[in-house]
């Protein structure tokens, strides 16, 4: 069990770090029209970093900082009660 309180999609975690001011979602032009990314804002920045898509250039793609991302989790109140 990895003490979260139930199963959580990166759409719903999302959603969560933007109501918290963490990630913006951005916008790029594309052939079929708009295309949607996320980024980490300012204050997201402290939880990882931006990098560059490897799927598109003109993309980032976050890379959360793997000892920070526990404390970010408890932050939104994801942990089940005595983790």
């Amino acid at each position: 069990r990895n003490g979260l309180k139930g199963k959580i999609t990166a759409e719903k975690l999302n959603n969560m770090l933007r109501d918290k001011g963490y990630v913006e979602k951005r916008t790029r032009p594309s052939k079929k029209g708009a295309k949607n990314f996320h980024a980490l804002t300012e204050k997201g920045l402290k939880w990882g970093e931006n990098q560059v898509s490897p799927h598109n250039q003109k993309e980032t793609q976050i890379q959360y900082y793997e000892d920070k991302f526990p404390q970010l989790i408890k932050e939104l109140g994801l942990l089940q009660k005595g983790e």
